[in-house]
C-alpha cells in the first residue's frame, strides 16, 4: 500500500545552500516546493548511502525558473537540491510502496 513522504530539505535557517541525499528510489510519484527561484534539482543513480555519492556523480534534472510546486519523472535513485539564496525554502514530498 502507497504512503505519503514528506521532508524538508532546506530552509532559511539552513546555512548550507546543498541539501542533503534523498532515497527516492522507491517513490512512484516525486514532487517539490520551492519559494525561490534559480534552484537546482539533481539526481544520481548511484548505489550505497547518500553521504558517499560522488560529486561527479549528480547530474542537474532541471532548473527551477519560479517559485512554486513542481513535479519530477520518478527514476532517480537519489535526489537533492542545490539553493540560489538562502533564503529559499525547499520541500519534497511524494508516494512511495
Amino acid at each position: 500500500m502507497p504512503y505519503s513522504k514528506r521532508y524538508t530539505v532546506a530552509s532559511p535557517s539552513d546555512s548550507d545552500l546543498t541539501s542533503a541525499a534523498y532515497l527516492v528510489q522507491d517513490w512512484w510519484q516525486v514532487g517539490f516546493r520551492v519559494t525561490g527561484t534559480n534552484d537546482v534539482v539533481q539526481g544520481a543513480m548511484t548505489d550505497g548511502s547518500g553521504s558517499a555519492v560522488a560529486e561527479a556523480d549528480w547530474s542537474t534534472l532541471t532548473t527551477v525558473g519560479a517559485a512554486g510546486a513542481y513535479a519530477l519523472e520518478p527514476g532517480s535513485r537519489w535526489l537533492r537540491f542545490v539553493r540560489a539564496a538562502s533564503t529559499t525554502t525547499v520541500e519534497l514530498n511524494g508516494l512511495a510502496y
